[in-house]
């Protein structure tokens, strides 16, 4: 049996901004790391925002027309562009001593799974993709494009899809859980549109139980509705400092 990660979880926090979001998910890697204390966290955002994947170019003329309005930031972790507006985003910080970290990819489908299992419990049906796909003219902009064999898909259409980082021997996972279409995205139908029944699925009991899941996964955990006060002056840093400029490439502290 592995040994239970001590490990905090967020839910329903108050919504925040993409720059306020991405320096919260890195200063909760940074405690993975010096405090060896894990975090399952779900959130909100305060406006439609796009988030780049860590190594792709921005240029302003890359983002789509029906986009160029939105707030744009850089994540940590990879993939393409996700659209933050009709969804649910988890991160995902576990520290060194976990049982994925020799197989870090393992946890994308352990996850996925949770929110596949989760969804069943609302009469939403989904599955792993199984085969990934190739683009021999290049990646998509957005990440509701591409396809990898992890993906969580209801027939053609991908709802769930991660990405990952790792540092010192941490992992940091991000995900989005496609709840609505998008008018700045109306080609991907998200989980309400593709339900065979007119009842959208009840999200707070959605996320509740997700979180529930994570307690068993994780084996320590401990709930927490709002991050701690005392990490806000380095969150504001991090935000003045980094996440505005959705150009530039950071490494982690």
């Amino acid at each position: 049996m592995s040994v239970p990660i001590r490990c905090e979880t967020f839910q329903e926090c108050e919504a925040a901004t993409g720059a306020e979001n991405m320096a919260i998910d890195e200063v909760l890697l940074e405690r993975a790391i010096s405090e060896r204390l894990g975090h399952f966290r779900l959130y909100q955002w305060s406006a439609p925002t796009i988030t780049l994947g860590y190594f792709q170019d921005y240029q302003p003329e890359t983002i789509p027309e029906q986009m160029k309005s939105l707030d744009v930031v850089r994540r940590l972790t990879g993939g393409g562009a996700i659209l933050h507006h009709h969804e649910v985003t988890y991160s995902c910080s576990l520290p060194s001593e976990n049982r994925w970290q020799e197989n870090p990819s393992d946890l994308y489908s352990e996850i996925h799974q949770i929110i596949q299992e989760a969804l069943s419990r609302q009469e939403f049906a989904c599955e792993f993709r199984g085969v990934p796909k190739s683009f021999p003219a290049g990646e998509p902009f957005l990440c509701y494009s591409r396809g990898d064999e992890r993906d969580l898909v209801h027939g053609s259409h991908k709802i769930v899809g991660s990405a990952q980082r790792r540092r010192k021997g941490a992992i940091l996972q991000h995900g989005s859980i496609l709840v609505g279409r998008s008018q700045y995205a109306p080609q991907f139908p998200g989980i309400h549109e593709l339900r065979s029944k007119g009842e959208n699925i009840n999200v707070p009991e959605l996320c509740e139980d997700i979180v529930q899941a994570m307690f068993i996964l994780f084996g320590n955990c401990l709930k927490t509705v709002q991050i701690p006060v005392s990490l806000g002056p380095r969150i504001e840093a991090l935000v003045q400092d980094k996440y505005r400029y959705p150009g530039r490439r950071f490494e982690p502290s």
